[in-house]
C-alpha cells in the first residue's frame, strides 16, 4: 500500500512539473506578444506595449500617440523567451492590428536547439492541430530554398511558424525561428502558398528535415 502511495505522489509532481513547464514555456513568448493578434486595437497595444517605437525609420524617435497610429517595433536584443536577438513588426490598418512578424536570430546550432520550445509555445497559443505546408523563402534568389510552415487558419486570422536554416556554404550560420499572423484575405498568403506553392515532393523534403524537431515537441 505504501508503495502505490509514493508511487501516486511521485506522479502528481510528475504531473505538475510538467504542466508549470509548459506553462512557463508559454508565458515567456508571451512577455514578448503580451497578448498581441490580429484584430487587436491601436490603443490597447499602445497600452500594453510601451516599449514600441514606430517601424518607419524617419519617425523612430518620435513618442507614440494614440491619436497617430503606424506600424509598430519592438527590438530585443536578448529577448525574454529564448534569450537571443529578437525584432516584431506590427502592423495596423484602420487602427486595428492585421498582421504581426517576431523574428529571433542567431547562431544555427544555437537557434536550433532553441526550436523545440520555440514551436511548443507557439502550438501552445494556437493548438495541436496545425496543417504541414512549406514555403519559399528568399525566393528568386541565389539563397531561394524551401522552409517547413506549421499553419494554422481559423475565421480571424491565419498564423505560421517556421525555421529557417542558415545556406550549406555559409562562413557564420545563422538559423532564423519565425512567428507571423495574418488577416485570413491578406493577398500575400495566397501567393505564399497558392500561386507559388511548393511541389509535394519539396514539401516532403522540407519536413524531413525537421523530424528530430518535430519528435522533440511537448504534445
Amino acid at each position: 500500500m505504501q508503495k502505490w502511495l509514493l508511487f501516486g505522489i511521485f506522479a502528481c509532481l510528475l504531473l505538475m512539473h510538467t504542466a508549470s513547464a509548459e506553462q512557463e514555456s508559454y508565458t515567456e513568448l508571451e512577455s514578448v506578444l503580451r497578448g498581441a493578434k490580429i484584430g487587436m486595437s491601436f490603443d490597447d497595444f499602445v497600452d500594453t506595449h510601451p516599449e514600441a517605437a514606430y517601424s518607419d525609420e524617419a519617425m523612430r524617435d518620435t513618442p507614440v500617440t494614440k491619436e497617430q497610429p503606424g506600424s509598430m517595433l519592438i527590438v530585443h536584443d536578448q529577448d525574454p523567451f529564448l534569450g537571443h536577438y529578437q525584432f516584431s513588426n506590427f502592423g495596423f490598418k484602420d487602427k486595428r492590428l492585421y498582421e504581426l512578424v517576431a523574428v529571433w536570430k542567431g547562431e544555427a546550432r544555437a537557434m536550433r536547439a532553441r526550436a523545440a520550445q520555440f514551436f511548443g509555445a507557439i502550438i501552445q497559443r494556437h493548438g495541436k492541430k496545425y496543417e504541414r505546408k512549406s514555403m519559399f523563402v528568399f525566393p528568386d534568389s541565389t539563397d531561394e530554398r524551401v522552409v517547413a510552415v506549421f499553419y494554422w487558419k481559423s475565421k480571424d486570422h491565419v498564423s505560421l511558424a517556421f525555421y529557417t536554416p542558415p545556406k550549406a556554404d555559409e562562413e557564420d550560420p545563422i538559423g532564423i525561428l519565425s512567428y507571423a499572423q495574418f488577416s485570413p484575405d491578406t493577398a500575400f498568403l495566397k501567393d505564399l502558398f497558392e500561386e507559388k506553392a511548393v511541389p509535394a515532393d519539396r514539401n516532403a523534403e522540407a519536413w524531413a528535415s525537421m523530424d528530430d524537431i518535430v519528435k522533440a515537441l511537448p504534445l
